[in-house]
């Protein structure tokens, strides 16, 4: 699996990769919903606000996150295998005060995952 575009700047991990294979592979259909927080955990969002402003004085002040929640959601719509999309969709939204990843998964990827004939290894 690999990510398609040409980012400096990578925020994707591997375990977030594997929680979306694990979440799409068991959802119902092809479209799911994950709260931002479940594979972007707060501080660690923080620490990227502070890392893409550059200028911020200090790590405690609370940047505007949407920024690195777009990033994320960007570079998700961009994972591949076989040079084809895992996810037709990645959006961000908010839902009352919760921060939500709207994923939808491709046709093609959603095969793999329903044959077993995906395996993710790092």
């Amino acid at each position: 699996m690999t990510v398609a575009g040409g980012y400096d700047f990578l925020i994707v991990s591997p375990a977030m990769v594997a929680y979306l294979i694990k979440k799409a592979k068991h959802a119902q259909t092809k479209e799911f919903i994950i709260p931002a927080e479940t594979i972007l955990p707060q501080g660690y969002a923080r620490y990227l606000g502070c890392v893409l402003a550059a200028g911020m004085a200090s790590y405690d002040a609370d940047p505007a996150l949407q920024p690195v929640y777009q990033l994320a959601a960007d570079q998700i719509k961009q994972l591949s295998v076989d040079l084809q999309p895992c996810f037709q969709a990645a959006d961000v939204c908010k839902q009352r005060a919760a921060v939500q990843f709207h994923i939808r998964t491709s046709e093609y990827f959603k095969r793999l995952l329903k044959r077993g004939r995906f395996i993710y290894v790092f």
